[in-house]
């Protein structure tokens, strides 16, 4: 339960920073939870939440989204708005917190790994981070609504250094793999 509070907590508090961001609809908050646990794994080897994340058509989502999304309404967490921003075809969805955020369940280093990715994704909306997370090896890797392994994070997507090929066929050489 601890790791479903704090995807709860968590998505308060990007709800809360993104009210003046106006790209900031539940596309962008999937994306953004999607980054924030996967950063986590590459920096200790552990995600922040705990959360599933399943591959789908738009992008890595935690499998919990749309039930933690119905629940915060429920317990009046969390309303949800639509906005259009001139785009009557398209609109908008966007989670506005009703209460704080609950930021003690989290550590210092993970409050600062949190507002780093707010930070450097505050240019972009729902549509560019969905892009973004097609090039990530775990999402390309998992069919529609598998999950997608915390350690596909590890994966590299840049093509090896000439250093790394001769490495690795001189370690096939060493051990006659």
């Amino acid at each position: 339960m601890a790791g479903l509070e704090k995807l709860r907590e968590l998505l308060l508090y990007l709800a809360f920073q993104g009210e003046s961001d106006p790209h900031c609809g539940t596309l962008k908050l999937d994306k953004l939870l999607f980054a924030i646990d996967f950063s986590a794994y590459l920096a200790w080897r552990a995600p922040i939440t705990e959360a599933e994340y399943i591959a789908l058509e738009w992008g890595p989502v935690p499998r919990q989204f749309p039930f933690l999304l119905a629940e915060m309404i429920q317990r009046h967490d969390a309303t949800m708005r639509w906005p259009s921003l001139f785009d009557v075809m398209n609109p908008q969805e966007r989670l506005m917190a009703l209460r704080k955020p609950h930021l003690e369940i989290f550590t210092g280093p993970e409050i600062a790994l949190i507002d780093a990715v707010i930070e450097s994704a505050m240019p972009y909306n729902g549509r560019a981070l969905t892009e973004w997370s097609y090039r990530f090896n775990g999402w390309k890797a998992a069919k529609k609504g598998e999950a997608i392994p915390y350690e596909s994070a590890l994966i590299s997507s840049e093509p090896p250094t000439s250093y790394e090929i001769q490495r690795t066929q001189e370690l096939i050489q060493e051990h006659g793999w």
